[in-house]
């Protein structure tokens, strides 16, 4: 669709709510998980902590693709440019993670 279409709005707006439906989805996967340890193989510090690092990774995700949505129906001319906040949010948390942890 991208590569027949083009720049066209409807395209865009269909690619990303595609994108934001399958981020949510993971999302809601990844909270069901932290809030039910209990489904985890181990019962490790390890595995919580990678659990809680996936989830606030998805979390920013979902956020990001929000916000990147709202960018590319406001300024067409950026529909796909916003894409480049999913690089973004992520990585500052992860920043954040290894200032703090130190």
């Amino acid at each position: 669709m991208l590569g027949t279409f083009g720049r066209d709005r409807f395209v865009g707006a269909f690619y990303y709510s595609t994108l934001l439906a399958s981020m949510v989805c993971r999302f809601a996967m990844l909270r069901i998980l932290k809030t039910t340890p209990a489904l985890l193989e181990g019962d490790g510090q390890a595995d919580h902590r990678r659990t809680e690092a996936l989830y606030t990774e998805s979390y920013l995700n979902v956020l990001a693709l929000a916000i990147a949505f709202a960018i590319s129906l406001a300024v067409p001319v950026l529909q796909y440019y916003s894409l480049l906040l999913l690089a973004v949010l992520p990585r500052l948390a992860r920043l954040r993670r290894r200032r703090t942890a130190r």
